[in-house]
């Protein structure tokens, strides 16, 4: 009982990680390919062929794909760039993007600290949009 409940979690754990792998790389044809086939095996009974050349090192993710997301259309080709590269969402953009003008325009600047303070998410996503809405002179420096 114990070997034929573990196989079933085992399988179970196997379509979870690769459904969250297709969600991840939907955009990526080839990706989706090797999900599809590796799918295919283990619904026929086969052992998974798992690739582990994508998995190997850390490498830079696909810039985000913004046809069809909400904000898009408020964005300018700069803007529509950046968050491709920074892959983040227009409309989380734009709301990040206004939290900062308007600490920026009540004091009269913003610090970078600041900008990390208000928006919590990831330092380094942080510096970038704080970058970008400095050099393109939305925010100035305090």
């Amino acid at each position: 009982m114990y070997n034929h409940l573990k196989k079933e979690r085992e399988e179970e754990r196997l379509k979870l990680t690769m459904l969250s792998e297709v969600l991840q790389y939907i955009q990526d044809s080839s990706a989706c390919q090797q999900w599809l086939h590796r799918q295919a095996d283990i619904d026929s009974g086969l052992t998974p062929s798992i690739s582990m050349a994508s998995n190997s090192g850390r490498g830079s993710a696909p810039p985000l794909n913004l046809i069809g997301l909400p904000g898009t259309e408020k964005l300018n080709e700069k803007e529509k760039e950046f968050c491709q590269m920074v892959r983040l969402v227009p409309g989380t953009y734009l709301e990040y993007k206004s939290a900062l003008l308007n600490r920026c325009n009540k004091r009269g600047g913003l610090r970078l600290a600041q900008a990390r303070a208000l928006i919590k998410i990831d330092v380094n996503k942080t510096r970038k949009i704080y970058d970008f809405l400095n050099r393109e002179r939305y925010v100035t420096k305090a």
